[in-house]
């Protein structure tokens, strides 16, 4: 599994998500918009920290589900012996 991670915790103003040895992505505070001076929206200092931090959780995340994935698919859901759901990817 690729291992990301956010510049200093997430800390840091470049607000970049790496892996090992590439930029994945960059989170972008304050204003945002088409064009300078019209801005649809703002996102504060702390909720890009998060954003960075949830996107460097990603491939953590994406193991953690595919885990659960087989364990519901295997019927191991509260010991029954068949699935109770499905999800179709």
């Amino acid at each position: 599994m690729t291992e990301w991670s956010a510049c200093h915790n997430g800390e840091c103003p470049c607000k970049t998500v790496y892996a090992s040895d590439h930029p994945v992505a960059k989170v972008i505070c304050g204003d945002w918009g088409d064009e300078p001076g019209f801005p649809y929206g703002t996102v504060s200092e702390e909720e890009a920290r998060d954003n960075a931090l949830l996107i460097a959780a990603a491939p953590r995340l994406l193991a953690a589900c595919k885990t659960a994935m087989e364990w519901l698919g295997r019927g191991r859901l509260m010991g029954t012996s068949s699935p109770r759901w499905w999800i179709n990817w």
